[in-house]
């Protein structure tokens, strides 16, 4: 009987950890959608040119 007060106080540890993460994530900074087809457009260039040294990096 000693161990079901750990196993609930740790699965409310548990609990708390998700939401806390949860919630985090959701209002995490996002990149911004120009940003993102800047970079996809440079890389769209270099495949097309055929520059495959370039693209290692990536």
């Amino acid at each position: 009987m000693k161990i079901k007060p750990i196993l609930i106080g740790a699965a409310g540890v548990l609990l708390l950890a998700t939401v806390f993460f949860y919630l985090r994530s959701k209002n995490s900074v996002k990149p911004e959608k120009a940003g993102i087809n800047q970079f996809l457009n440079g890389f769209n260039n270099r495949i097309n040119e055929g520059d495959t040294n370039s693209l290692l990096p990536f």
